[in-house]
């Protein structure tokens, strides 16, 4: 039960999350863009100078880390060229964050169809999630002529897939409470 009450709490975190991002993005949708590239690149060289911090820090002959240090080389080379090239990976962050929403969507159609194999009622919940997959998607193929409306489009979807997350998460946790209450 504490396991349900931890993957409850980290949705309702993840979502809470989404939702901030989403309205950073509509309100600041380029400088929005540029940042996000930029802490992903920060974070990569960050990970990779811990990698190789923490091969130096073991012995050779446990073996423990073997590859650390290639890891960390590599990480610190990526983030350099994503904070070097932010052009680039700005261009394909909307497929980058289109997927993660889609991958969210499929995730609550599990959800909303664990609940119905369980016996509660999940149409809206069947209908939210596939409304996600389907923003996710439309977000990967880009309509958009602009980036910064693109942009507001994907905090759009960020805020709702947020909101969703949330109401879906309480839903089946209730509902998995109301179960295991009746066993």
């Amino acid at each position: 039960m504490n396991l349900l009450k931890e993957l409850k709490w980290t949705s309702i975190a993840t979502s809470i999350l989404f939702i901030i991002l989403g309205i950073v993005l509509i309100v600041m949708p380029n400088t929005s863009a540029y940042m996000i590239v930029n802490m992903v690149g920060a974070i990569l060289i960050f990970s990779g100078v811990s990698n190789v911090a923490r091969y130096f820090m073991y012995p050779v002959d446990q073996g423990y880390g073997r590859y650390r240090f290639m890891t960390g080389i590599l990480l610190v080379a990526f983030g350099i060229l994503v904070i070097a090239q932010n052009d680039v990976f700005v261009a394909l962050l909307p497929v980058i964050l289109g997927i993660i929403v889609v991958i969210s969507g499929i995730s609550k159609l599990q959800s909303a169809i664990d609940a119905k194999r369980m016996g509660c009622s999940s149409g809206l919940y069947i209908v939210l999630a596939i409304l996600s997959i389907v923003a996710g998607f439309v977000i990967v193929f880009n309509p958009f002529t602009t980036v910064n409306v693109l942009f507001m489009f994907i905090g759009i979807g960020l805020i709702y897939s947020g909101i969703s997350d949330v109401i879906t998460t309480l839903y089946v946790s209730y509902q998995m409470k109301e179960l295991f209450d009746q066993a």
